[in-house]
């Protein structure tokens, strides 16, 4: 497969072959938008459109005029990333300097997938003072959604505080997926006692807009108890898989999926366990 590669790699000139090698910097199974392409190249739209169908010519990328995306084959992606220079991180800190200032980022790209190049860049010391940044947690969660935002802490340093609030964030993240605002209401209900680390910017971010109820204390379920997420479908959660760690008997079970059925078929699921009834919820059962 190397030798097949190669191949089509030497079809093109050392520059264009230098910017096919760079898009292995982008998330896999993931169409990048073609202006994302040009932000990392420093092209404009005709040069970018022109680099990628040459790249296309050459069966390196799967370049989609239409839609305006681009893909890479996972094959070719992990290829492509041995080839890169200094493991990437220069790519990834072009492209993070081409957005500008990260916390008014220019797309829906650059908020979904922030972390990930600041990752690459190997710049985990911002990755983990946006998570700490409730005012850039409600853009993002308004940009992206609620487990677009779950999702960045993979990529944060170990740390108790950014960890209490990612697992508070999964524990309400049915609701807000619903309703992106109710982030800072969400979290004061659920936080008994806010970590210092991220105290202050919950509390401007509380302060700014409209009137609002804010709860008095943390009155609704936290992270740390049974209930893990609240499992958010169309249709009545009726089915739920159960799953103990393998080669582990004191690892917990985990819900793992659940399926809807049609509206008149509709019944409220019962599963009664030592911690009570469960009834369209996702808890950890010990």
């Amino acid at each position: 497969m190397a030798s097949t590669i190669d191949l089509g790699l030497e079809q093109l000139t050392p520059a264009d072959r230098e910017r096919c090698i760079q898009l292995a910097i982008f998330p896999e199974d993931v169409d990048v938008p073609i202006a994302v392409a040009g932000e990392l190249w420093g092209l404009d739209a005709f040069d970018t459109e022109e680099t990628l169908a040459r790249l296309n010519n050459a069966s390196l990328v799967d370049f989609d005029l239409k839609l305006g995306t681009i893909g890479v084959h996972d094959v070719m992606r992990s290829y492509f990333a041995t080839r890169l220079p200094d493991g990437g991180r220069s790519a990834h800190a072009v492209l993070l300097d081409a957005w500008g200032y990260l916390r008014k980022l220019p797309h829906a790209y650059a908020w979904r997938w922030v972390a990930h190049h600041l990752r690459g860049a190997g710049r985990t010391v911002e990755i983990d003072a946006l998570l700490g940044d409730v005012s850039w947690l409600a853009a993002k969660l308004g940009e992206s959604g609620i487990y677009s935002v779950i999702d960045d802490f993979r990529w944060a340093s170990p740390d108790p505080a950014l960890d209490l609030l990612a697992k508070t964030l999964r524990v309400a993240s049915h609701a807000l997926a619903r309703d992106p605002s109710q982030l800072v209401p969400q979290l004061l209900a659920r936080l008994s006692d806010v970590p210092a680390r991220f105290r202050a910017s919950l509390e401007r971010v509380a302060k700014a807009g409209h009137a609002w109820l804010r709860p008095a204390i943390a009155s609704l379920s936290g992270p740390g108890g049974a209930l893990v997420r609240t499992l958010d479908a169309p249709d009545a959660i009726t089915d739920l898989a159960l799953r103990r760690a393998t080669g582990s008997t004191q690892s917990p079970r985990r819900a793992i999926s659940s399926r809807g059925t049609p509206r008149a078929a509709r019944r409220r699921p019962r599963l009664r366990t030592g911690l009570g009834t469960m009834a369209g919820r996702l808890v950890r059962l010990r």
